[in-house]
């Protein structure tokens, strides 16, 4: 289970760049700052994520019922600091503001600017 854990977090942090990416090939640098605090809680998130797995390759039941204590008062304190997760909407963002869209070729393929 921890090593998918950590495969999904490595391709969420690989999409993080392609999406940094194409902001600074379509000159949006305030898509790359909003970007940055993202792609900083990623890689904290795939280090804590391979530290647990390299611990739990070798550990005893004790151990586990100990980590998972561990973890949910870590997922309280994190839920009292940021509250419960808002629903959100989804929306063509180029679209909604009404700008005309480009489309650049870069590393990750086309992409509307």
């Amino acid at each position: 289970v921890w090593e998918s854990i950590l495969q999904a977090e490595q391709t969420n942090t690989q999409n993080l760049l392609k999406l940094a990416h194409v902001a600074n090939a379509c000159g949006e640098y305030g898509a790359l700052a909003f970007l940055n605090p993202f792609h900083t809680e990623q890689i904290e998130a795939e280090d804590k994520v391979g530290a647990i797995l390299a611990q739990v390759s070798v550990a005893s039941p004790e151990f586990m019922m100990e980590l998972d204590h561990q973890l949910g008062l870590e997922a309280k304190e994190e839920e009292g600091e940021h509250g419960p997760a808002p629903e959100t909407q989804v929306e063509e963002p180029v679209a909604a503001a009404g700008f005309p869209a480009r489309r650049v070729f870069g590393e990750v393929g086309w992409a509307d600017c």
